[in-house]
């Protein structure tokens, strides 16, 4: 029966017994932190093994942690509660205003430009894939091969077709292999970015041909 109760992707450990029923995640930031018009994009429900909040809050200027340290603007807060919204275990720490995830920040990528978002892709596909580049290497290579990369914004996902990518930016560079018989392999790296550009994942490097 209590499945029943359980929509839109709760599972049977999110059923607050207490109202008969699974909580949003509104109802339990405002159980938790008070309502969340006070604090404006501060909070994220996560639902797994344990559920949790996780929050930002501005600290005030008479707060004796902004006194000690008055660079770091925010206090972030991990709540571990039940289903009904208690509390059961908290952790967190002080954090400078740029530290705080992108949803909490309410960033929006359109204010970077393409040559900004190739930058950033070329940075995380060297990372993932280990190689040791400076920021005077990447911009030397943007020089050297100046259509090298694609920039696509607001597209499907195609490996999680349910997410929408901020943008996705195309890499792609020849294969340089002597065996190739075709002046038309090259390799792809795929970056997808979320909505501030800070955060990318990347699919490839895998053979196509350009034509």
């Amino acid at each position: 029966m209590t499945a029943l109760f359980c929509l839109n992707g709760c599972t049977t450990s999110d059923y607050c017994y207490e109202a008969n029923r699974a909580l949003s995640d509104e109802e339990l930031i405002a159980k938790v932190v008070s309502k969340e018009s006070i604090y404006p994009n501060c909070c994220r429900v996560s639902r797994g093994n344990a559920l949790e909040i996780e929050t930002y809050l501005k600290l005030s200027d008479t707060d004796s942690l902004k006194q000690a340290h008055p660079d770091f603007e925010y206090y972030e807060n991990h709540l571990i509660i039940n289903a009904c919204g208690k509390v059961l275990d908290t952790y967190g720490m002080q954090i400078k205003s740029i530290e705080r995830p992108c949803w909490a920040r309410k960033e929006k990528i359109d204010r970077l430009s393409d040559k900004e978002l190739v930058k950033a892709a070329l940075t995380t596909a060297a990372k993932q894939m280990k190689l040791v580049q400076s920021l005077q290497s990447i911009e030397q290579f943007m020089i050297d091969h100046p259509l090298c990369c694609h920039v696509q914004r607001n597209v499907k996902d195609e490996y999680t077709p349910k997410n929408l990518t901020q943008a996705r930016v195309d890499i792609y560079y020849a294969t340089n292999e002597a065996h190739s018989n075709s002046e038309n392999d090259f390799l792809r790296i795929r970056v997808y970015f979320n909505e501030c550009g800070d955060w990318g994942s990347m699919i490839g490097p895998s053979k196509v041909k350009l034509h």
